[in-house]
């Protein structure tokens, strides 16, 4: 697990070196990479009708690319780190799905809408 936590801070160091070193990517916006993440997440919907699994990779790669550079544009614009964002999510997932960390075994879907949508209702 440590190894592949390197693994994404690595790529993620080498989308923050791409954002200062090339010109092109230091001119794009987070729209802008959202909007190349929607485009690369069409082809991505299309591998996965042709159930193609080296292509669904490839795809899924380009939206996490465009996905974690954006990130790396929205962290220089609005004051936030991937670590600060990381933690958001955990504690979202937290809130909104408490029975991952209470209670073993399968958890019904009934129960799990439940807890889901009491906790988006107070958000």
């Amino acid at each position: 697990m440590d190894n592949k936590k390197s693994d994404f801070y690595t790529l993620y160091s080498i989308l923050k070196i791409d954002r200062k070193k090339s010109e092109w990517s230091s001119k794009r916006t987070e729209l802008e990479r959202i909007n190349f993440m929607l485009e690369e997440i069409e082809e991505l919907k299309h591998e996965l009708k042709n159930k193609n699994p080296e292509k669904i990779k490839d795809e899924t790669g380009d939206v996490l690319w465009n996905l974690l550079t954006a990130i790396v544009i929205m962290e220089e614009k609005y004051n936030f780190t991937i670590d600060d964002l990381i933690n958001h999510i955990i504690n979202k997932i937290k809130t909104r799905k408490p029975r991952l960390f209470s209670q073993n075994g399968i958890i019904k879907e009934e129960d799990e809408l439940n807890d889901w949508y009491n906790a988006k209702n107070k958000d």
